[in-house]
C-alpha cells in the first residue's frame, strides 16, 4: 500500500514518441581548419556524438555519429567575432550545415569560434 492507502500497481508504459535531448557544443574554428569528419575543434561532450568537416572559410558540416539519432532543431551563435551565423538541417536530419559571415561586409568568416545549441532525438522508425 502507498501512503494514500491504495495498493501498489506495476504498469508498463510504452510510447512511440521521440526522446529528445538538448545538447550544447563549442566549436574552435581554427582547430577544425581543413578537417574532414574530425572531432578536433569540438568540445569533449560534442565529440562523443558528432564529427565536423570544414567545407570552406566559415562553412562547416556537422554529422551525428550515433545511429538512429536526428537533429530536431539547431541554434548557433558566434563567440569570437561580430558575425551572422546561419544553420540548415539536412532533409534526413542526420547532418547540419553552419555558415558564418561577417556582420559588416557579409564575407565568409574564417576560423571563428561558435557555440551550438542542438535538440536531437531518436528517429521515429528507430526501435
Amino acid at each position: 500500500m502507498d501512503n494514500l492507502g491504495f495498493p501498489f500497481m506495476t504498469r508498463e508504459v510504452r510510447t512511440h514518441q521521440r526522446g529528445a535531448v538538448l545538447m550544447m557544443a563549442t566549436v574552435d574554428g581554427s582547430a577544425v581548419a581543413g578537417g574532414t569528419a574530425v572531432t578536433t575543434g569540438l568540445d569533449t561532450g560534442a565529440a562523443a556524438h558528432m564529427t565536423i568537416t570544414e567545407n570552406g572559410d566559415g562553412d562547416y558540416t556537422l554529422i551525428l555519429s550515433n545511429p538512429g539519432v536526428r537533429f530536431l532543431g539547431l541554434f548557433a551563435t558566434s563567440i569570437t567575432d561580430a558575425a551572422n551565423v546561419t544553420c540548415a538541417l539536412a532533409t534526413d536530419g542526420t547532418s547540419c550545415r553552419v555558415k558564418q559571415i561577417t556582420a559588416s561586409t557579409g564575407a565568409a568568416l574564417a576560423d571563428s569560434d561558435f557555440s551550438l545549441m542542438m535538440m536531437v532525438g531518436h528517429a521515429q522508425d528507430h526501435t
